[in-house]
């Protein structure tokens, strides 16, 4: 998301709030916009077919370095903007996901036969946090400030003060009613080796 008014680059890693947070930028300009209809004036839009490959399918999702590195901002713009991200606990991210797309099949089953194969074909819903918030080099994270998920009010408020940002919080994109699953060892063990480097590099977030 990019709030040129603002002056804010927002990191959207699926299943940790993003469409909360874009909706309240939006509510914040003129006119409180609602997202169904004008997500698109903050970069919130599918890939248009004509566009080359190497651009994610829903630009709302880009990197961190996608953002210079694919051209939609200069060096300059996001060296002067305030960027931010929000993460949560990996397994908590998948059993939403689970949740979410409604598959038809236990959330071990989910993490042992659907999940490898989304990861190999490189699918931007369940790659990993560390590689949206991380500078290219992959080293270091590329924002000024990633804020925990269960904990969001807290850090919210500094959102507000470096954007200008009037508008409460909103909460939109719940997932499901769904019953939370028990969550096997398995599917605990699996979920640490699949997104490692986000227990690394986030943990203090968790």
């Amino acid at each position: 998301m990019i709030s040129l008014v603002h002056k804010a680059i927002f990191i959207h890693i699926p299943k940790c709030a993003g469409q909360s947070v874009e909706e309240t930028f939006l509510q914040d300009l003129p006119g409180s916009l609602n997202w169904e209809n004008h997500r698109h004036l903050l970069s919130c839009f599918e890939r248009p077919p004509s566009w080359p490959k190497k651009f994610p399918d829903r630009l709302a999702h880009l990197g961190a370095s996608e953002y210079v590195g694919l051209s939609f901002v200069s060096s300059e713009l996001w060296d002067a903007f305030f960027k931010f991200a929000i993460v949560r606990d990996p397994l908590q991210r998948i059993v939403s996901m689970w949740k979410y797309l409604g598959v038809n099949m236990s959330l071990d089953d989910f993490i042992r036969r659907y999940l490898p194969k989304a990861i190999e074909e490189d699918h931007y819903f369940f790659r990993s946090q560390w590689r949206y918030v991380m500078q290219a080099d992959g080293q270091k994270p590329a924002v000024d400030l990633i804020l925990p998920m269960h904990d969001l009010s807290a850090g919210w408020q500094t959102v507000q003060a470096r954007c200008g940002l009037k508008a409460k919080l909103v909460h939109r994109n719940r997932t499901s009613h769904k019953p939370a699953p028990a969550v096997s060892e398995f599917a605990k063990s699996s979920i640490r080796d699949i997104y490692s480097d986000d227990y690394e590099y986030l943990s203090e977030y968790f």
